[in-house]
């Protein structure tokens, strides 16, 4: 165990890495592997149904690891969310976790798609919309010079 030096100064104000997506995103921190998605992957408890057999590639759990004291993961994944929603979204997203943070966003993995993909309205976005939705968040995360 290193020693406690009050002359060291402690670096502490990390960078942050953060993920912007939907449910793959937002599951992506749970290590056990979903049985079902009635209720959107809840039982009625509001507990999440995950089978106790063992644990499963965590994508959002390595990235902590791999990047530990340097720099913050940060899960911003909304279950049902498509390119319509994060397009609203956006601006206030990065406004908390860059804008009027301290600790700035250096990078942004942006996963979305598979909502869109649905056929029918609300979740199904048409192509050429998808496409536009994310044109506008890429230039959001671009004009604040963070990395996707």
């Amino acid at each position: 165990m290193a020693r406690f030096n009050e002359n060291f100064e402690y670096k502490l104000d990390f960078p942050k890495f953060l993920l912007i997506g939907d449910s793959i995103t937002e599951r992506s921190a749970n290590p056990l592997p979903v049985t079902d998605y009635i209720a959107d992957g809840y039982d009625h408890s509001g507990k999440y149904s995950t089978d106790k057999g063992p644990m499963e590639f965590c994508f959002f759990g390595q990235l902590q690891h791999d990047y530990v004291r340097r720099m913050d993961v940060i899960n911003r994944g909304f279950s049902g969310y498509n390119s319509e929603y994060w397009k609203f979204m956006i601006d206030k997203v990065l406004q908390i976790e860059h804008d009027l943070s301290y600790n700035k966003c250096k990078i942004v993995s942006l996963f979305l798609g598979t909502n869109d993909a649905a056929t029918a309205k609300p979740d199904g976005v048409p192509y050429d919309e998808f496409l536009s939705n994310m044109d506008y968040i890429i230039n959001q995360i671009l004009k604040r010079d963070i990395k996707i």
